[in-house]
């Protein structure tokens, strides 16, 4: 009986799956997914190529290094859970 049970369930979910209807599940999703497609194939892409300074690349490269005199923490600790940038 149990064996049956569990057969019931694995062979349910699948179908569960199957009754989604395809495509985005809100109005939020739909918008996100077209950006990614835009950016995916290019069509916003500036024609135009997008080059640092050699000053650029040197203070880029320095605040990189710069990152690593810092120790990484035991643990992340959450003080609020509030919304982002309260």
């Amino acid at each position: 009986m149990k064996g049956m049970a569990i057969l019931v369930v694995l062979v349910g979910v699948p179908m569960l799956a199957q009754a989604l209807e395809p495509g985005p599940s809100s109005t939020a999703q739909a918008a996100t997914e077209a950006w990614l497609r835009l950016q995916v194939n290019g069509e916003r892409a500036s024609p135009q190529p997008q080059t640092q300074t050699p000053k650029e690349r040197d203070l880029s490269q320095q605040r990189f290094l710069d990152s690593y005199k810092y120790p990484l923490p035991e643990a992340f600790k959450v003080e609020s859970m509030g919304q982002s940038g309260e």
